[in-house]
């Protein structure tokens, strides 16, 4: 019979009748015919190449930057976040509460280090740092890794018009990491 012919794999990588051994194998597919963990990994490596050439490519569009950019200088430059409206001509004096301050600080201290590509890097980290969250909260929740592929896949996909340089980038990837540890520490 052929079942003599094969041996069982050991535990560490065993060797097969066909000269390939079962750790060589293990990285190309699951038994089911579902992709590994392999190409799961590669595939968040194609997205996040995607996500740095796509973005370094388009120009910097959405206006708040600009004005993220300016009051980042100020509160640098002055070493005090503004109190009042210092910028614009309407309400020159009025009372102000500025709540994304240190989102300013740290994009003008990136800018002055890198440049505006440096906009499109912070803009590409926090983006990829989202996504890896919701795939961790996959895996808490014991999912496949066909069914990481295809909701990371959708989360990408899905959010890509709002991907945007702002402030509210930074608090969706603090949000998505919060509630990965809730899962974590809860589940």
């Amino acid at each position: 019979s052929t079942e003599g012919n094969l041996r069982k794999p050991k535990p560490g990588g065993g060797t097969r009748t066909d000269g390939r051994s079962a750790k060589h194998r293990s990285h190309m597919t699951f038994k089911s015919g579902f992709p590994s963990t392999r190409f799961f990994r590669l595939l968040v490596l194609g997205l996040a190449a995607a996500t740095l050439l796509l973005c370094r490519w388009q120009p910097i569009y959405w206006e708040d930057v600009w004005s993220h950019l300016g009051v980042g200088e100020y509160i640098l430059a002055h070493r005090t976040i503004p109190r009042v409206d210092v910028f614009s001509w309407t309400v020159h004096g009025a009372r102000w509460i500025n709540i994304e301050w240190l989102y300013e600080v740290l994009l003008a201290g990136i800018v002055r280090f890198m440049g505006l590509m440096g906009v499109s890097l912070v803009k590409n980290a926090l983006v990829l740092m989202s996504v890896a969250w919701v795939d961790r909260r996959l895996r808490y929740w014991g999912a496949s890794v066909l069914e990481r592929v295809l909701f990371v896949g959708l989360v990408y996909l899905g959010g890509w018009p709002f991907w945007v340089d702002r402030a509210d980038l930074s608090s969706l990837t603090l949000f998505s990491w919060l509630v990965c540890e809730l899962d974590r520490v809860g589940g």
